[in-house]
């Protein structure tokens, strides 16, 4: 499994994955596939592996990385326009690193417990969000 990529190989997958996307029928078999698991609260907690998973970018627009995160902001956590600069600054002088961890870290992912977060510029020392 091709996990990461360098130059337009990666883009050009992305493209690839975005035009076949998943068809109403699929979503269907999907649900269908899932809809007798048992519910997370009754699942049973089982020691599991850790995995550390990193992530470089490139931000090369910080106003569109801000008004995504601006977005994010507004819909999924329903922040004022005064919160979401005192989170991610204005967007005439973005936060950059604010930006990045609202819009790549998840408030959880189902079945894991977050044990880690650093984030830097390259070339800094990591800090903890």
């Amino acid at each position: 499994m091709k996990v990461a990529s360098s130059g337009d190989g990666l883009n050009s997958d992305n493209r690839q994955v975005q035009k076949r996307g998943i068809c109403h029928h699929d979503r269907e078999r999907i649900e269908k596939m899932f809809s007798d698991t048992k519910p997370a609260l009754d699942a049973v907690s089982t020691p599991g592996r850790e995995f550390e998973f990193t992530l470089k970018l490139r931000v090369e627009c910080p106003t569109s990385l801000w008004r995504a995160a601006a977005m994010h902001c507004a819909e999924e956590a329903a922040h004022s326009p005064d919160e979401i600069t005192d989170l991610i600054g204005p967007v005439e002088d973005p936060s950059i690193e604010d930006c990045l961890i609202a819009l790549a870290l998840p408030g959880r992912l189902p079945g894991c417990t977050m044990l880690n977060v650093l984030l830097a510029p390259d070339g800094a020392e990591a800090q903890r969000p």
